[in-house]
């Protein structure tokens, strides 16, 4: 039933021996005769890993409660093992003729198991055990009556034997068996989930660096300690998750691709199942064990029940079903089902969580913020590492001093232009470690690691390849973009990758030989995983790294390259492919940019996506100066429409919102957006240049800019551009005070540790509230009561 980990076996042995013997005794008289079964089951696959053991039910058993295959050295030992439970005195005629009559069955009839039915079998030997006190006298009967059927008859396994073997080999008989079992595997399982760990030899627990959460909430009040507050409580650490939800919350964390959300979600998972074991260990456990159940998107759409949903996620410890109770569901994935399945999905995993009476919790990618939230769900970002935690991971990751120094000092200097995400940070240490060297941008950095993943460099290491990278490299682009992109789809059949593998080779004249050497080395890259009978790519972004590097490698063969480039960028599923290829460029053409800006649709998503092209200036980092403005420029453009369009959404909702919300949303997106070192100086001059021309448009894209890269600049220039804003801000009609009273809040934000200047905004603010008293309650959404809005089905930040 799976490995047990061994500090965690050595732990509970240690345990089961501080238990009296003669409460150890009773435990296992306690059990039911059933029950038992199974934990001697367990009990003889601990003692011998090669023997093959069956519990045998129903009239076909013949005297056998179990039976067991045992290799010895020269021949096989077929065993069919008694188990009674309960005392046997000398007068207890009746359980002596009961074990008499199963060791005459045992030894008159062939057996045939359900794990080996093709054979039968003949019991050889018999093994009678007793858990229970066995008297003299009533041993004498057994002896007389029973074992003189034979010498291969053994009694020598009553309740002394037992309590020993039992304590050295599977201690959790004493605590919860089964269920120990299944939480020392779920344990196991979690802490080897992450093979960036792994490859060194690291557990989960060994490498995690607690991430921050944002809770994108919104303050009721509107004074001194309500900023502050904020601004130290907005984010908080993603081990405070379980402390803030409640039974019945549910919540959208979100993020950017490679940010972490398995990798955090799982070590919530792998917490609460500690916290069991630890209860289990003191005999604390009720009736039911309390734990959350994870599970992949893509597999809880073919799940059709809570019943089955439990048993697919403690399978094969079907004996438990009754002991769960689920805290919480935790759908990890939505953006890697198509889109037209989403609503399902969230639709089920309501109905599920409803009937468990449970949290709920959904992970997706962050361009799902765009979208409205389904009703009822809570919004929390995962965030990025900042500096420290990126460090904080590499020195648990790595030994060697010279390469975590030049990883600090390479970190330094792209720590902009490359999101720390826990995937681009661990890419980042293997191009390092392999050329020492430090990538310009996130495409470079998968441009790279899958160079070396393919083996650029293993004949310089004497590692012999038939195939170079680039051929696989191909391969590769060639399986994203045709089997998965076209088909629109992030699985395929494993017969299928096989057929589409051998049309391959037959095109470039591979032998046999040829073809079994392409596929080791295809594998030993491990980009490509198999689950079952199914091929996909390990992470969805070498997927969407490996559509674009098609395109990119035979855009001259595309006709109407850049409709192509467009049309995919409005796509919701494959939108990221765009993103790589523009990467693979490094550079963006005005044509490209007025196309994006140009597309005819005019919803939302749209206006968002539009907006978001300063991530495609990121990516297209080696572009014109011309080309990075006239994109900056058209993509800023499209902060006030968003905010009217979100405006114009919330007052059609049948609950109060506060009035700044939408200003909150549009300002993150800004920082995604135009959030980076590489756009800075053209939005300085696109800051200045919208500054000469004031209106309430300008005055709010300024904020955007301002938002997105504040951070990059002195306290002394973030001064002079809020400033500059705030005289435009003077030049707004007096009809827009509702959109001054926004613009000034949002600006306290910026300046949070600038007293000198929170002061100014502050008389700024008096001067308004002296126009209309009312006007930040509107804003906020204040209620009768003081501070933050109380939160019964809302997270609180810490």
């Amino acid at each position: 039933m799976g490995g047990v980990n061994i500090d965690k076996q050595d732990e509970l042995i240690q345990l089961a021996k501080t238990i009296s013997i003669d409460e150890r005794k009773n435990i296992l008289i306690s059990f039911k005769e059933t029950d038992l079964h199974v934990h001697i089951k367990e009990l003889l696959g601990k003692m011998d890993s090669n023997n093959l053991i069956e519990i045998t039910h129903g009239s076909e058993e013949h005297g056998n409660d179990l039976v067991m295959v045992k290799n010895d050295v020269f021949r096989e030992i077929i065993i069919g093992v008694i188990v009674k439970v309960g005392n046997i005195g000398a007068k207890t005629k009746g359980k002596t003729d009961e074990i008499k009559s199963q060791v005459e069955q045992s030894l008159a009839h062939p057996v045939i198991l359900k794990s080996i039915p093709d054979r039968i079998l003949n019991i050889s030997e018999v093994w009678i055990m007793i858990s229970g006190n066995l008297t003299k006298g009533a041993y004498g009967r057994l002896e007389k009556e029973v074992m003189t059927k034979g010498n291969n008859i053994r009694i020598d396994f009553g309740i002394d034997w037992l309590v020993e073997n039992f304590t050295n080999y599977y201690p959790q008989v004493f605590y919860e068996g089964m269920l120990m079992d299944f939480l020392a595997d779920k344990i196991l399982q979690l802490e080897s989930s992450e093979s960036m760990f792994t490859q060194r030899g690291k557990t989960l627990t060994d490498c995690f660096v607690d991430p921050l959460i944002s809770d994108i909430g919104v303050p009721e009040k509107f004074d001194d300690e309500t900023y502050r507050v904020i601004i130290e409580k907005q984010r908080f650490p993603f081990h405070k998750l379980k402390k803030i939800i409640k039974s019945g919350s549910k919540i959208i964390i979100f993020g950017d691709p490679g940010v972490g959300k398995s990798i955090a979600l799982n070590k919530y998972v792998l917490d609460q199942l500690r916290e069991a074991w630890a209860s289990a260990i003191k005999k604390e456990l009720s009736n039911k064990m309390e734990i959350p159940i994870k599970i992949t998107a893509s597999k809880f759409l073919t799940i059709n029940s809570c019943e089955e949903l439990i048993h697919h996620c403690i399978d094969p410890y079907t004996e438990i079903y009754n002991r769960i109770n689920v805290t919480t569901l935790i759908v990890d994935g939505l953006d890697e089902v198509p889109s037209t399945n989403r609503d399902e999905l969230l639709d089920k995993a309501k109905d599920f969580s409803k009937q468990f009476g449970c949290s709920l919790i959904i992970s997706t990618r962050k361009t799902d913020l765009v979208k409205n939230p389904p009703e009822g769900f809570e919004r929390c970002e995962l965030l990025p590492f900042n500096y420290s935690q990126a460090i904080e991971l590499y020195n648990k990751l790595i030994l060697d001093q010279n390469i975590l120094n030049a990883l600090k000092k390479g970190l330094e200097s792209i720590r902009y232009q490359v999101p720390m995400t826990p995937l681009s940070l661990f890419l980042l240490l293997k191009i390092v470690e392999a050329r020492k060297e430090v990538p310009a941008s996130i495409t470079e950095l998968y441009d790279q690691f899958s160079d070396i993943m393919l083996g650029k460099y293993d004949l310089e290491k004497g590692i012999m390849v038939l195939f170079e990278y680039h051929i696989k490299k191909k391969f590769l682009a060639e399986l994203a973009f045709k089997e998965f992109f076209e088909k629109k789809r992030l699985e395929m059949l494993e017969i299928e990758f096989k057929s589409f593998l051998k049309n391959y080779a037959n095109i470039y004249g591979w032998d046999e030989e040829q073809l079994v050497e392409f596929t080791w080395e295809i594998e030993r890259a491990g980009i490509l995983i198999h689950k079952k009978n199914m091929i996909s790519f390990s992470h969805s972004s070498f997927l969407d790294y490996f559509g674009a590097f098609h395109i990119w490698d035979t855009r001259e063969k595309i006709e109407n390259l850049e409709d192509f480039i467009v049309k995919i960028y409005f796509e919701d599923f494959w939108r990221d492919v765009a993103f790589f290829y523009i990467g693979l460029q490094r550079k963006i053409e005005i044509s490209l940019l007025n196309k994006i800006f140009e597309y005819p649709k005019e919803d939302l998503t749209t206006y968002a996506e539009k907006f978001l092209t300063g991530r495609l200036l990121q990516a297209g980092w080696h572009s014109t100066a011309d080309a990075m403005f006239h994109g900056l420029q058209g993509a800023i453009s499209y902060s006030p429409i968003i905010k009217e369009k979100f405006s114009k959404m919330i007052e059609k909702s049948e609950k109060p919102v506060p009035k700044i919300l939408p200003d909150f949303l549009v300002m993150i997106m800004s920082d995604l957006s135009f959030g980076s070192m590489i756009l800075l100086d053209k939005g300085e001059s696109l800051f200045n240049s919208l500054a000469s021309k004031p209106s309430y448009q300008n005055s709010y894209m300024m904020l955007s800019l301002l938002w997105s890269y504040h951070r990059f600049m002195s306290r002394e220039n973030i001064q002079k551009s809020m400033n500059i804003i705030l005289d435009v801000v003077e030049k707004i009609p007096e009809s827009n005070i509702e959109e001054k009273a926004k613009i000034i809040s949002l600006l306290m934000f910026i300046s949070q540790e600038d007293e000198t200047f929170i002061k100014i905004l502050q008389k700024k603010q008096v001067k308004i509230i002296k126009n209309s008293p009312e006007i930040f309650k509107r804003l906020l959404g204040v209620s009768k009561k003081k501070g933050f809005r109380k939160k019964s089905d809302k997270l609180k930040t810490i």
